[in-house]
């Protein structure tokens, strides 16, 4: 028996010096060790004073594991589930519809059929489109004389018009049409809402037909790696994404941004002064070719940690604003939001964190870009402005302000005073009581200028409105006075 053992030892130290040795072991080791260290470091009792989260958790955007860990309130906004594609049917039914429509018969396509066009494709099929910003250059061949004006498209916001002629003998060189703008006039919606409502009514028009024996409520939908000018609807109800084979009417925009237009089937270059091919362009503070000269444009990069939970406001957008920005410096699960001062919330609110949307506030029309597929995606929140109140933006938070920046143009005229940034507002006291209903004849309270973030006290009245200074006196009720002198007269 001893004899074993001495013959088993030397193996079994053997074993145990190379388990001693293994990297693998010795990292795990070390990473225990390094562990406790942090423990230790983390138990340090100015964390929990200052609430901070554990930064040893890595936070991703991608890991439901690690999303609102801090706080149970904060959920996703459940999204709907995606139905794939049905396969495409041809309704003869339709063809009569459409035709008095568009001139053409219309087929019922899914997304993923051949009717699809990438970017690339719809760049090579582009053909030549002549407005009257453009060089015919030389000309050839026998024409006719132009023909008079067609009807414009529009009868507001923005239409497109042409005039033609016919090549009577081949060769000809020259252009056949030349498109132009016509009723640019802005429409009593608004631009952005004239421009959505357009764009929606050309889908509307198909509510009466019935498809797969089915009435839907059409409504457009845009796919940027799709040709922009071609008609895309889907139903309210329903997760299919339906095209026709027609396009959007002449003078729908391209885009939700920029002014430039779709003429027969196509992009067409379009200044902000509402004209085809025109080369004019706006400003950050909106003006058509103003070039910035009368803009004051803002930029304030936030880094401060120590903010607490919940819902705090970090800045204020004032009236006015254009070119609206807001960024994160790096990835969090901090989320921004939008409220304006009476405290109605557009954005984030109620602890749900909606996905990538497009939303109206304060007059203006937002985009919120959260990007979860990638490590390093940030919110984005951007508008064109101008905004038509003063708007606030929340943060919405849960870890430690990794930092966000924020930009937004202000127009001014030389001369005069500059636009207040709307950081203040009038904040109001309580009302003293009246005690003596027969003697004291007034009641006081405080009235002060304040800053939205802060609460602090500005150093200036001419923050706020000074003409919208609320009273900080008011006559106390006698009502009461009059029944005590009628009872002790009694």
């Amino acid at each position: 028996m001893h004899f074993r053992l001495c013959g088993y030892l030397p193996p079994l130290l053997l074993l145990i010096s190379v388990v001693a040795r293994d990297p693998q072991h010795q990292q795990h080791e070390d990473h225990n060790h390094q562990a406790q260290s942090r423990d230790s470091r983390y138990q340090d009792p100015r964390y929990s004073q200052r609430h901070y989260p554990d930064p040893r958790h890595q936070y991703s955007r991608r890991d439901p594991r690690y999303r609102h860990r801090h706080d149970p309130r904060v959920q996703e906004r459940t999204p709907v589930p995606v139905r794939r594609p049905e396969t495409a049917r041809y309704d003869p039914r339709l063809e009569h519809f459409f035709a008095e429509l568009h001139s053409e018969p219309v087929l019922f396509e899914t997304a993923e059929q051949g009717r699809a066009v990438s970017n690339q494709e719809y760049t090579l099929q582009r053909r030549r489109i002549y407005t009257d910003f453009d060089e015919l250059g030389e000309e050839k061949g026998n024409w006719t004389d132009w023909e008079p004006l067609a009807p414009c498209s529009r009868t507001c916001g923005g239409g497109v018009t042409f005039r033609q002629r016919t090549c009577l003998e081949e060769p000809c060189i020259g252009p056949t049409r030349i498109y132009s703008s016509c009723n640019t006039n802005e429409c009593p919606e608004g631009d952005q809402k004239a421009q959505e409502m357009f764009l929606q009514q050309q889908c509307r028009r198909m509510n009466s037909v019935p498809y797969d024996d089915k009435f839907y409520s059409w409504i457009p939908r845009r796919r940027h790696d799709r040709n922009p000018c071609e008609l895309n609807c889907t139903p309210k109800d329903r997760e299919m994404e339906l095209k026709h084979r027609i396009n959007v009417i002449d003078g729908t925009r391209c885009y939700h941004a920029g002014f430039d237009q779709c003429v027969e089937g196509q992009c067409v270059s379009t200044g902000c002064d509402g004209l085809l091919g025109s080369k004019k362009r706006i400003d950050k503070c909106l003006v058509c070719g103003g070039q910035g000269k009368n803009c004051n444009t803002t930029h304030h990069t936030e880094k401060q940690l120590n903010l607490n939970y919940g819902y705090q406001p970090v800045y204020v957008i004032p009236a006015g604003a254009t070119s609206i920005m807001m960024r994160e410096i790096e990835p969090s699960i901090n989320y921004f939001s939008l409220r304006d001062l009476n405290g109605t919330y557009y954005l984030n609110k109620d602890y749900e964190i909606d996905y990538s949307k497009a939303f109206y506030a304060g007059g203006t029309r937002f985009h919120y870009i959260r990007n979860l597929q990638y490590e390093d995606g940030r919110e984005h929140l951007r508008a064109d402005g101008p905004t038509n109140e003063t708007l606030v933006i929340v943060l919405l938070v849960q870890e430690i302000n990794r930092g966000y920046e924020v930009e937004y143009s202000l127009k001014y005229v030389p001369g005069q005073p500059q636009q207040r940034t709307g950081e203040y507002q009038w904040e109001l006291g309580e009302w003293e009581p009246c005690y003596d209903p027969c003697g004291e004849v007034q009641t006081n309270r405080t009235v002060r200028c304040a800053s939205i973030i802060s609460r602090h006290e500005a150093k200036d009245e001419a923050e706020c409105d000074v003409h919208k200074k609320p009273p900080s006196t008011q006559q106390c009720p006698t009502d009461n006075c009059q029944v005590i002198r009628k009872l002790s007269n009694g």
